[in-house]
């Protein structure tokens, strides 16, 4: 057996290339196939193919295993480590075995969904592991003896062409995944992207185990599209951690297309202490296979139990307690996150409605500017008027002056303007948002048990607001100001009043190129 593991690879010819890409050609055809038919297949079928998955992925990782049994055979006696170290050797391979199931049991779970970016990185993987299996074997060859290369060559091949893959789908998904999407994805639009190709299973814990999957593949989506980048990429990575749960049993299927029949034979055998020479073999050791077999047989019964309830479940309920379960949430979701949508979309509408009639109306007001100021020019008083005005204002008789400046001034600046129509629009809006908060703030109390605050918008919009009195005595009443300062001053006033009404409407967040508009 030592002979056969040791003799590795000094050269590697077209026909063991050709065998490579074959099995891996071979193996991914057949895993496709298996994907799209695996929805429709009974449980039992299904469970089969799961075995097969996990075993064709054992065997090409336990390889690794072997090796370093083999390195340490050279320093260990037949009858101490050596001994402990063949038993140790089930342990490692029955971890192994059922990482692989459950590597198949994501896989077959996952891959009927799988689109064209999953199967492409798929087949590209097989020839990326080949290059960098290659080219760490010349490096190792440097290092290490016959076989330990090959060993060392196909480890690394694993972990980069596993690596690699995952990170090209991450940045596919990211790139392609948020082309040709609406501008504002709702939540109940994110879950009804999510395929269910088991939803018509025969399998019920298939159907169960899609569920809990679209559930967050709905969450992964909503987050690509509506959330800051660190949660979309928090949410990807997710998403990749599943995807490599299943890839990286496909990368071991890739260290089983490099293994020779001997290969493949010697992990099941019972290592021979180094002194019995290489041409002793060792033995087929059937505690192995009892080993593997029966966490199978475990794995499976598991998974046809948790079946057999869900089966029951469905007879007697039209959905089970984890399609219940998961439904409830979705519906949660949706009334909080779609709520919150419509109230963007809300205050978008109302932003979009008010921003041209604001515009409007304040810039009438400015072009009334001139006509105002011509009739407001005095003759220059007498030395008896200007007395009289000087004690007024120390006694504040002119206080009534203010107030009757201020409704001329507002009077005559917004003549040709039509308020009462941006009063309508603002009305209505303000309604339509107020009742979509309040929906919101019920559903949230709801599910929460949490109150949402009412959206914080005056009843009624004042277009002269930040025209104070002291504002109409510093310009309006101001008899020093030359003409073009006076009109400066005044077209101030209609800026100041109009930024106002802004930022009393700030609530909806104004952009500020709507705003200038």
């Amino acid at each position: 057996m030592a002979a056969r593991i040791v003799s590795g690879l000094k050269g590697l010819s077209s026909k063991r290339m050709a065998l490579y890409f074959g099995k891996a050609a071979l193996i991914t055809v057949l895993l496709y196939l298996l994907s799209k038919a695996a929805p429709a297949l009974p449980l039992p079928m299904v469970l089969l193919c799961m075995v097969a998955f996990a075993v064709v992925a054992l065997i090409g990782s336990l390889h690794f295993v072997v090796m370093r049994r083999l390195l340490r055979r050279f320093k260990l006696r037949e009858n101490g480590d050596l001994a402990r170290m063949n038993k140790k050797w089930v342990v490692c391979a029955a971890l192994l075995f059922l990482a692989s199931l459950v590597s198949a049991l994501v896989f077959f779970l996952q891959a009927p969904t799988w689109g064209t970016t999953e199967w492409t990185l798929t087949v590209l993987a097989i020839p990326v592991y080949y290059i960098v299996f290659l080219g760490d074997l010349r490096l190792s060859r440097r290092q290490l003896a016959d076989g330990f290369d090959k060993a060392s060559a196909m480890k690394w091949a694993f972990w980069i062409t596993g690596a690699l893959v995952c990170v090209l789908y991450v940045l596919c998904v990211m790139l392609f995944e948020l082309e040709q999407e609406p501008e504002m994805v709702t939540m109940r639009y994110a879950f009804d992207q999510v395929q269910l190709p088991y939803s018509d299973s025969p399998c019920g814990l298939f159907v169960d185990l899609e569920a809990l999957t679209s559930f967050l593949g709905g969450l992964k989506f909503y987050a690509l599209h509506n959330v800051s980048q660190v949660y979309s990429w928090v949410a990807v990575v997710v998403d990749a951690i599943m995807f490599a749960a299943a890839f990286f049993g496909l990368s071991s299927q890739f260290c089983f297309c490099m293994l020779d029949n001997a290969e493949v034979r010697a992990e099941f055998q019972e290592l021979p202490p180094a002194n019995m020479g290489n041409a002793s073999e060792g033995n087929m050791l059937a505690r192995y296979f009892v080993v593997l077999a029966s966490i199978a047989f475990v794995f499976c019964g598991v998974l046809v139990v948790a079946n057999g309830q869900i089966e029951d479940e469905r007879t007697n309920s039209e959905f089970t307690s984890v399609v219940s379960w998961v439904e409830a949430r979705k519906q949660n979701l949706i009334t909080l996150y779609d709520a919150k949508i419509e109230i963007e979309a809300a205050k978008i509408d109302m932003l979009n409605a008010l921003t041209p009639e604001l515009n409007v109306y304040y810039g009438k007001c400015t072009s009334n500017v001139d006509k105002y100021i011509d009739g407001h020019v005095e003759e220059e008083k007498s030395w008896f008027e200007s007395v009289g005005d000087w004690f007024g204002s120390m006694f504040n008789v002119h206080d009534g002056d203010v107030g009757k400046a201020k409704q001329e001034f507002i009077e005559q600046i917004s003549e040709g303007t039509d308020w009462a129509s941006v009063s309508s629009t603002y009305s209505m809006y303000r309604d339509i948002l107020s009742g979509k908060t309040h929906e919101f703030g019920e559903g949230l109390h709801e599910i929460t048990g949490v109150e949402s605050a009412d959206v914080e918008l005056p009843e009624k919009l004042d277009p002269w607001l930040s025209l104070s009195d002291e504002k109409v005595s510093d310009v309006l009443m101001n008899k020093d100001l030359s003409r073009d300062k006076l009109k400066e001053q005044i077209i101030g006033l209609i800026d100041s009043a109009h930024q106002d009404v802004l930022d009393t409407l700030s609530v909806l967040d104004v952009v500020s190129d709507q705003q200038s508009e």
